[in-house]
């Protein structure tokens, strides 16, 4: 079916440009700083707009959920590409539709949580102005 096709090229692109902000980000806000300060805010600025300017949180907080969700989707993705792969040797615990094992699962589940628990930190810092007097930045203390 062709449509299919024309989806996944249209998604592709959207997650393609999706991943050049979020890497324009990560080196304006967290990379480059000047005496530990970032050198620009870039967007944390835009979410901050919308939440206290427009009074249109649900944007920015829809625009938030949109970033955490493509860094945890970025990361199951690459666990069922990659896995535990030892390079040029084996996999443990490979996943493989319909011949996956229980054990290998549940290992691939809790490498899962481990990386969003990362991921929730990561997402803390590099927001920070974002979620600063929130729940998460006293947990993470940014």
């Amino acid at each position: 079916n062709p449509i299919v096709f024309v989806f996944k090229l249209i998604g592709g692109i959207i997650l393609m440009i999706i991943a050049f902000f979020y890497w324009l980000h990560i080196l304006l806000s967290s990379a480059i700083t000047t005496d530990g300060f970032p050198e620009h805010v870039f967007f944390n600025d835009i979410l901050l707009y919308f939440d206290e300017d427009v009074d249109a949180a649900f944007i920015a907080a829809f625009v938030f959920a949109g970033f955490a969700l493509y860094l945890i989707w970025a990361v199951t993705k690459g666990n069922i590409k990659f896995g535990v792969r030892i390079p040029f040797c084996f996999v443990i615990h490979p996943m493989v539709k319909d011949e996956t094992m229980m054990n290998s699962f549940l290992f691939n589940v809790e490498l899962v949580l481990i990386a969003s628990m990362a991921v929730v930190q990561f997402l803390t810092e590099s927001f920070s102005q974002y979620v600063r007097l929130t729940a998460i930045d006293n947990l993470v203390g940014t």
